[in-house]
């Protein structure tokens, strides 16, 4: 019993109001994902794992040989344990007492679907088990109960719909002193409605489901305050709020585990995590939600990974599908890669803010112990519209003086760049990828480099098309190039970042009535019409005050624009040429194949051993 306590104390550290014990949970998984243990499982990573299965069916003695055994190996791999008993995937032959089913605003009345609002079923399939699994978690290292909120089984009825029960209706009518008619399942909700009392009655069964969730939290917490409660299936639904805000207390967090994010990470819409996180606080409660991940590809799951848990810090992760046949060990591949060189093995993440690597290439870095870094490069993207062009990136440098660094693309296989001509230089070809075993200095050394290259790229195309000339922009690359002399990167970088901005500001009003001219006119531009597009896209961006998204487009549009008309080269071009060799001279480099004039074929081209990160 002392190891068990032990055990119990080891996962449940002391956390703030609203945090939570683990970034990434894990649904059990199928083998054909990963090896299933949980030493194989904390190896990668995974620091919390959700073990389903279980219903108010269950005897006593199956929840401990279940759960109890569970905790115990997740304890002794450090890794925090979720009970996750069913709320609705039953053995239905073996459901012997009488409930009330659920009936849908259009009347239908469901098999199995119970009532929401109904007691009988909610004790046996909610409040029993909690209680046992409460107790357990005395005895065990059990940090919460989540229940599979899933109507596995329901015909028509929603968990967004209230119920239009009997029941609940004379209930209603009982607690309101009112005469409801004994009316046709068909004709209840159009009754309450024409009768202007539909609001009313799904207040009133909002406050009767939470009335019922705070009486098993209260009989939960009177056994063990710490233990959490929470709801996997989570989405925006009246039912889900009400539950987690009986079940939520300062001492014990509720989580909300959602699949609406299976396929990926999104924003906005309505089902973006920056939109439940809104959500999430409006409604004060004290606890986390979690998008969860299902079964995508090695790459994307890696990809997807760190968005979630940059916006969100946590997520939860379901490989229950046995896809693919085999066991893939990209996937453990994958989640080592996120340990070793997101977190670097460590129980927190250090993020850098967002970059750019020439519009179109977005670079997500993050800062380790011993002045280390990691590189993250993907192609940009714009919520969930897919990514944005990057046709005019042939190729850029990462600046660092790292004789070890290492490559990782999207076959999870790793390669140790180790020649002055391949450590470097990245084409468009080498993203996405990660580059790590860099000096914290070199992601802004980096970024200042790129941002050169873009201003000098912009000079040129706008001297082609003889637009602007931009001549501000020299100026600035001087007082860049003085700052870095001294030392002071992070004041070029903000020198050079305005720079940029004010130069697509002055493009932009260069090229509107352009865009207006050919736009209303196509015949008669000289501009090809999938370049007017490109331009148009990015004037729109502006205009919805999406600047990354419009500077994107613009550079884009005016290379190719560009390299449609005759090469030359203006005397403004070189004076800015020089500016930037200046300005590379005052940061510390290890060649000329570094500076970013390299065309070296890159990480793809090079050798490397091939080990799995």
């Amino acid at each position: 019993m002392l190891l068990i306590a032990l055990l119990t104390l080891a996962v449940h550290p002391a956390s703030a109001q609203g945090d939570i014990p683990f970034t990434r949970a894990i649904y059990r998984p199928s083998s054909a994902y990963w090896r299933y243990n949980f030493t194989a499982l904390a190896e990668a990573g995974i620091d919390a794992y959700y073990g389903n299965g279980g219903s108010g069916l269950w005897s006593e003695e199956i929840y401990e040989e279940k759960y109890g055994r569970e905790s115990l190996e997740a304890a002794a791999n450090n890794i925090t344990y979720i009970a996750g008993p069913y709320y609705m995937q039953v053995n239905w032959d073996r459901v012997k007492f009488n409930y009330t089913r659920a009936v849908g605003p259009g009347g239908v009345v469901e098999v199995h679907s119970p009532s929401p609002i109904d007691q009988a079923w909610w004790d046996v399939m909610v409040d029993t088990p909690a209680q046992i699994i409460a107790n357990l978690s005395l005895h065990y290292p059990i940090w919460g109960i989540v229940w599979d909120m899933e109507l596995y089984g329901h015909d028509t009825y929603k968990p967004t719909y209230y119920s239009f029960d009997k029941p609940a209706m004379r209930a209603f009518a009982n607690e309101t002193d009112r005469t409801i008619p004994d009316l046709p399942t068909s004709e209840r909700y159009s009754w309450l409605r024409g009768s202007g009392l539909l609001d009313e009655y799904q207040a009133w069964m909002s406050r009767k489901a939470y009335d019922m969730a705070k009486r098993t939290a209260d009989r939960v917490h009177s056994i063990n305050p710490n233990l959490s409660l929470g709801i996997l299936y989570f989405e925006d639904c009246w039912y889900y709020w009400a539950i987690l805000d009986a079940f939520m207390t300062p001492q014990a967090p509720v989580t909300g585990w959602n699949e609406q994010s299976y396929p990926g990470f999104r924003l906005g819409g309505d089902e973006g995590i920056d939109v439940y996180q809104e959500m999430w606080e409006d409604h004060g409660l004290n606890g986390r939600f979690l998008p969860g991940l299902a079964s995508v590809l090695p790459w994307d799951v890696l990809t997807h990974t760190e968005m979630m848990l940059r916006q969100n810090g946590a997520l939860w992760l379901y490989f229950g599908n046995r896809y693919p046949v085999e066991r893939d060990p990209a996937y453990e591949a994958a989640f080592k890669a996120v340990e070793h060189l997101f977190y670097f093995n460590r129980s927190y993440l250090d993020p850098v803010p967002l970059f750019y690597l020439h519009p179109g290439v977005e670079a997500r870095a993050y800062r380790g112990p011993d002045d280390k870094a990691t590189l993250f490069l993907t192609p940009f993207r714009v919520k969930e519209k897919g990514s944005v062009p990057i046709d005019v990136v042939t190729d850029f440098t990462i600046l660092t003086d790292s004789h070890d660094l290492i490559y990782i693309g999207e076959n999870l296989t790793r390669k140790h760049l180790a020649n002055d001509a391949d450590r470097g230089a990245l084409s468009r070809d080498d993203i996405p990828c990660i580059i790590s075993n860099l000096a914290q200095d070199d992601l802004t050394r980096t970024e200042n480099l790129a941002i050169i290259r873009e201003l000098e790229n912009l000079v040129s195309y706008n001297r082609k098309l003889d637009l602007l000339d931009l001549s501000g922009i020299p100026e600035r690359t001087r007082a860049a190039k003085d700052a870095g002399e001294k030392g002071q990167l992070g004041l070029a970088n903000d020198i050079l970042l305005a720079a940029r901005e004010e130069a697509y500001l002055e493009i932009l009003e260069e090229v509107k009535p352009i865009i207006e001219r050919g736009l209303k006119n196509p015949r008669n531009t000289t501009i090809p019409l999938n370049l007017l597009r490109i331009l148009s896209n990015g004037e729109r961006a502006f205009r919805d005050e999406l600047p990354i998204v419009g500077q994107t487009h613009l550079y884009s549009g005016l290379g190719l624009w560009a390299s449609s008309v005759a090469e030359g080269i203006g005397p403004l071009a070189l004076i800015l040429a020089l500016a930037a060799s200046l300005l590379l001279k005052s940061i510390p480099h290890h060649s000329s194949a570094a500076t970013g004039w390299s065309n070296s074929a890159g990480p793809r081209g090079a050798r490397g051993s091939g080990r799995q990160p």
